[in-house]
């Protein structure tokens, strides 16, 4: 559900609720340490943002920054799970249509994409993975979309099998006030037609209600 206050509140078996949106401010996180328990979602980040430039000679280069990393050890200290939406958008990587939606990674970068999962699943304490968020708004083409999650799927259990990979969280704030307007089941249909391993490739959907 939704917050007045536009906060998403999640819930997970054994857990009493989390608190979405947390992203690079630590004085959020500071605020629900008292909860001692839940999940905590940092969202808004970016492939560009952990890697700016493409890999030379398969060498990549990662640079998460300070505020990202201090963010996370303080919801690890606080013994909140986290869970992490990283979304394909780069602009070495990533191709785009004449809205500047996402349609697909190119791809001699598909492996590039995997690694960086690899590398963030790895190196940080992820328990929950969302690829992307609102595919139904950023991304142009639904088969391009569940082709990236397939691959962060297949990249993220290889690295930690116990992780719980999420498809786009899809904003279906209209659901109930105008329902006239509410994609998200299209959408989802959608990557269902034009890529039938769409369903086995996620543990979870995530829902935005208003």
């Amino acid at each position: 559900g939704t917050t007045s206050t536009g906060t998403t509140i999640i819930t997970t078996e054994g857990k009493h609720f989390g608190v979405d949106g947390i992203g690079n401010r630590i004085a959020a996180v500071e605020k629900i340490n008292e909860i001692k328990d839940g999940v905590s979602g940092f969202n808004g980040l970016r492939w560009e943002d952990v890697e700016p430039k493409p890999p030379i000679n398969g060498n990549h280069l990662y640079a998460t920054g300070d505020e990202f990393k201090a963010t996370i050890d303080a919801m690890n200290s606080a013994g909140r799970q986290l869970q992490l939406n990283i979304d394909a958008d780069n602009s070495w990587a990533t191709i785009k249509d004449g809205y500047k939606r996402n349609i697909n990674i190119r791809p001699e970068y598909i492996d590039d994409w995997e690694a960086l999962i690899k590398h963030l699943v790895k190196d940080y304490p992820v328990s929950y993975l969302q690829i992307s968020s609102e595919a139904e708004n950023f991304w142009g083409d639904a088969e391009g979309y569940t082709k990236v999650l397939c691959a962060a799927y297949k990249a993220a259990k290889e690295a930690n099998p116990k992780v719980k990979v999420m498809a786009a969280g899809f904003n279906d704030g209209a659901a109930f006030s105008q329902p006239e307007f509410s994609q998200s089941e299209e959408v989802q249909q959608e990557m269902l037609n034009k890529n039938p391993e769409f369903k086995s490739k996620i543990d979870f959907i995530l829902y935005f209600l208003s």
